[in-house]
C-alpha cells in the first residue's frame, strides 16, 4: 500500500513524521509495514490496515499540499475520520496518531465476531428489508452510503439469510473481506476502553469546516473528543448525509485520499441526488506503483480549475531581460491553421463528442474521433466492427440542441440514421456536426483525417426553434416481485448469440422482467464510464443499453434462434430538462426502469417507445425510437436493406404532455412521426 510513494521524498518525510509518534506505541515501524518488511498479509488485521491507511493518508495531503492542492474541507469515511480530522485541524498530528493507535488497537480485539456485505439499496430500504425478514436483532445498517448503497454488519449466519434474500430480489450485495462487524453491537465490549485510553486527547477548533458521517453534517472540531471517538467506532456512518449537507454549501470538486478510490460511486450518486454538477478525483490505484501517480492527480486537479502554485513547480526565480528598443519587424511564425490543424489550443472544446467549432462556417462544429482517444466507444461492436452508437449520434444532437436551445429544455426530432460511423485505433475520423439556421436541420457527416475523400452523411436530425419537451410527471413503476426474467449475464450471452458483442462498458442491463408487450430493466453503470457521466447529458452506454432490450423483446416473441441483431435507425423525439446538473442523470437509471413497449414490426424496422425514469423521482426522460434488423452476414446490411414500415406512433398513452396539431391519418406513410 504506497509502496511505490515512498521512493519520494516528501512522501517518505510525511510517513517518518507519522511513524515516530506510532513506533513508540506499537512496537513496530509504519514505514515497514508500507514496505511489505514485517511481512505479507497483516493487512487482514485491523489494527494494522488502519494506521498504515492513515500514515498514507497524511502523506499524501502533506504531497498535495506542496503542489497548492488545499482542501477547503474535509469527510471522513470511517476509519477515514481521523485523517480528516487531522487535516481540518481539530486534532494535532500528536493527537490523531494516538486515535488511530487505540482505535484500530481495541477494534482488533472484536475480530471473529461478525461480519459485513455491502448492498445495493438506500441506508432506509435495507432496514426495512432487514426488518422484513426479521432479522433486526442480528444485523444492523453500518453504513448509509448514498441511495443505492449501504453496509450491513452482524452475525455471519444472518447475514447470508440477508444475501440470499438480496440475490432472489436481483439487487446487489458482496461480502466484505473482513473478519470484523464495524459500527454495530460488537464493538460494545471496547467502548469503556476507548474512552478511556482517549481522554488524554485535546481537540480544537477547525482550520476549515469538518463534516462528521458520525452526525451527518458539520461538526466544531472542539467536539471530536474521546466520546466522539466511540460514537465513530460504534454508530453507522452517514455519509450520504454529511457529503449531501457539504454538497449543498456549494462544494463539487472531491479528492479522494487513500489507496484505492472506493467512494467514487457513492459520491456521484449523493451529486445526482442533489441535483448538482461534480468531479471526483482520486489519488492512488491499486496495484498501480507508478511513481507519477500523484503528479497526474495535480494535473487533473489543475486542469478542472484549482489553482497551481508555481513555486513548488519553479523554484528559481529567473531574471528578467530588458527587450530590445528597435523597432520590432511584427513577423509570425506561428504555424497554419488549416482544415487539417484547425488550432485545438486555440479552441475551446465545447463538449466530449461535439469537440470544437469552426471559426468560419456558423452553427458547425468538429472533432476527431477514433478508439485510442474514446477507448470505451470500442466496446460498441456489431460482428467484427467497432461502431459508433447511435445512442451516441443522440448526444451530438443533444449537445447542439443545449446550445441552439436555451432553455430548461431541449428537443430533438426526427433523428435519422442513413449510414454506420466504424471506428477503428488506427483511423481517425473527423466528424462534423451542422445545423442550419433557417429551419433547424442538423447534419452529423465524417471523412477520414489526412484523406481526399467526400464527405459521408450518417445523421439527419430536426432541432425545433423552442423547445417544447416536458418532463413526464409520472413515478418509475416497481420492479416486480418475481425473480427477474434474465440477468445481466443472460442478456449478454444473448446479444453475443446474435452478433451483439458489447464490451464492459456497454454491459449496463443487470436485470429485465418481460411482461407482454413490455420489458422493465434495471441498469447499472460500469466502472469504465464513471468518470464519464459528468461530461455528457446522455451517457451514449446506457441509453444503448435500453435500447438493447427491444432485442430481448424480440427474443421473448421468436425465439432467441430467430431473435433480431437490432440496432437504432430513427428517433422520433427525445425531451431532455437542462441545464448541465442533468449531465449526471444517468447515474440515477441503475435503480430505476427504462420502459419499451412495442407497437407493431415489419420485416426489418419496429417502433419502440423508452421512457428513462430517475431513481426514487417523479420525473423522467421519455425517448421514441425505431429499430432496424441486422443481418448477420454484413454489418453494412443494416443500413442497405428499405425500411418498409416507417410507422407512426399516434397514441402512446403514459405521455399526455404534448399534442401534434394534425390527426395521424395526415401524416405521409414515409416519414416516421412520434405523439408525445
Amino acid at each position: 500500500m504506497g509502496r511505490a510513494m515512498l521512493d519520494q521524498p516528501l512522501f517518505a518525510a510525511a510517513v517518518d513524521e507519522v511513524d515516530a509518534l506510532f513506533q513508540p506505541l506499537a512496537g513496530y515501524s509504519l514505514r515497514a509495514e508500507l514496505l511489505g518488511d514485517n511481512g505479507e498479509g497483516r493487512y487482514a488485521r485491523t489494527e494494522i490496515a488502519q494506521p498504515a491507511l492513515f500514515a498514507l493518508q497524511v502523506a499524501v495531503t502533506q504531497v498535495l499540499a506542496a503542489e497548492g492542492i488545499h482542501p477547503v474541507a474535509v469527510i471522513g469515511h470511517s476509519v477515514g475520520e481521523v485523517a480528516a480530522a487531522w487535516a481540518s485541524g481539530a486534532l494535532s498530528l500528536e493527537d490523531a496518531t494516538q486515535v488511530i493507535y487505540h482505535r484500530s488497537r481495541l477494534q482488533g480485539l472484536t475480530r471473529g465476531t461478525g461480519k459485513m456485505t455491502a448492498v445495493g439499496l438506500s441506508g432506509e430500504a435495507t432496514a426495512q428489508l432487514i426488518a422484513e425478514l426479521k432479522l433486526d436483532g442480528r444485523l444492523v445498517v453500518a453504513g448509509e452510503n448514498s441511495a443505492r448503497g449501504a453496509t450491513v454488519a452482524g452475525e455471519v449466519d444472518a447475514l447470508a439469510l440477508l444475501e440470499a434474500a438480496l440475490e432472489e430480489r436481483q439487487v446487489f450485495a458482496r461480502r466484505l473481506d473482513l473478519d470484523y462487524a464495524f459500527h454495530s453491537p460488537a464493538m460494545d465490549p471496547i467502548k469503556q476502553a476507548v474512552i478511556d485510553d482517549l481522554a488524554h486527547i485535546r481537540p480544537q477548533a477547525t482550520k476549515i469546516p469538518f463534516y462528521s458521517t458520525v452526525v451527518g453534517g458539520q461538526l466544531n472540531g472542539e467536539r471530536l473528543d474521546s466520546q466522539y471517538w466511540w460514537q465513530n467506532i460504534r454508530f453507522p456512518v452517514l455519509f450520504q448525509g454529511a457529503l449531501a449537507a457539504l454538497v449543498r454549501n456549494g462544494l463539487n470538486l472531491f479528492v479522494e485520499v487513500g489507496p484505492h478510490a472506493i467512494l467514487r460511486s457513492y459520491v456521484n450518486d449523493v451529486l445526482v441526488e442533489c441535483e448538482q454538477p461534480g468531479q471526483v478525483i482520486g489519488t492512488l490505484k491499486r496495484n498501480d506503483h507508478s511513481p507519477l501517480l500523484l503528479e497526474r492527480t495535480v494535473a487533473r486537479l489543475q486542469l478542472a480549475a484549482v489553482e497551481p502554485q508555481w513555486q513548488a513547480r519553479f523554484p528559481v526565480t529567473g531574471r528578467p531581460l530588458r527587450l530590445p528598443n528597435y523597432a520590432w519587424q511584427h513577423d509570425h511564425f506561428s504555424l497554419p491553421v488549416t482544415a487539417e490543424a484547425y488550432g485545438p489550443l486555440s479552441h475551446e472544446r465545447v463538449h466530449p463528442l461535439l469537440g470544437y467549432p469552426v471559426t468560419d462556417q456558423a452553427l458547425t462544429w468538429e472533432n476527431r474521433l477514433d478508439t485510442q482517444q474514446y477507448p470505451t466507444l470500442a466496446d460498441h461492436k456489431v460482428g467484427e466492427s467497432v461502431l459508433f452508437p447511435g445512442a451516441g449520434f443522440t448526444e451530438l444532437a443533444l449537445a447542439v440542441a443545449q446550445l441552439h436551445q436555451p432553455g430548461e429544455f431541449v428537443d430533438v426530432e426526427e433523428l435519422e440514421i442513413h449510414n454506420p460511423l466504424l471506428l477503428s485505433s488506427e483511423v481517425i475520423k473527423k466528424v462534423r456536426v451542422q445545423v442550419e439556421e433557417a429551419d433547424g436541420t442538423l447534419r452529423i457527416s465524417s471523412r477520414t483525417l489526412m484523406q481526399r475523400e467526400d464527405w459521408v452523411q450518417h445523421v439527419v436530425a430536426r432541432l425545433p426553434g423552442e423547445a417544447r419537451g416536458v418532463l413526464l410527471d409520472t413515478r418509475a413503476p416497481a420492479l416486480p416481485a418475481r425473480p427477474a426474467d434474465f440477468t445481466g449475464e443472460q442478456h449478454l450471452a444473448m446479444t453475443c448469440a446474435v452478433g451483439l458483442n458489447y464490451g464492459p462498458a456497454y454491459q449496463t442491463v443487470a436485470a429485465a422482467w418481460v411482461e407482454g408487450e413490455r420489458v422493465l430493466a434495471q441498469l447499472v453503470v460500469p466502472a469504465a464510464i464513471e468518470h464519464e457521466l459528468a461530461s455528457l447529458h446522455l451517457h451514449p452506454a446506457l441509453l444503448d443499453g435500453a435500447f438493447q432490450l427491444i432485442t430481448e423483446l424480440l427474443a421473448s416473441r421468436q425465439g432467441h434462434d430467430d431473435a433480431w441483431r437490432s440496432s437504432p435507425s430513427s428517433l422520433g423525439a427525445l425531451p431532455l430538462p437542462m441545464p448541465a446538473v442533468c449531465r449526471c442523470w444517468p447515474r440515477c437509471v441503475s435503480a430505476s426502469a427504462p420502459r419499451i413497449r412495442c407497437w407493431s414490426t415489419s420485416p426489418c424496422s419496429m417502433p419502440a417507445a423508452l421512457p428513462c425514469w430517475r431513481s426514487r423521482m417523479r420525473a423522467c426522460v421519455p425517448c421514441a425510437c425505431s429499430t432496424t434488423a441486422v443481418a448477420t452476414s454484413s454489418v453494412w446490411a443494416m443500413w442497405g436493406r428499405p425500411r418498409q414500415a416507417r410507422l407512426c406512433l399516434c397514441s402512446v398513452t403514459p405521455w399526455p404532455a404534448r399534442r401534434w396539431s394534425r390527426p395521424c391519418s395526415a401524416w405521409p406513410t414515409s416519414r416516421h412521426r412520434c405523439v408525445t
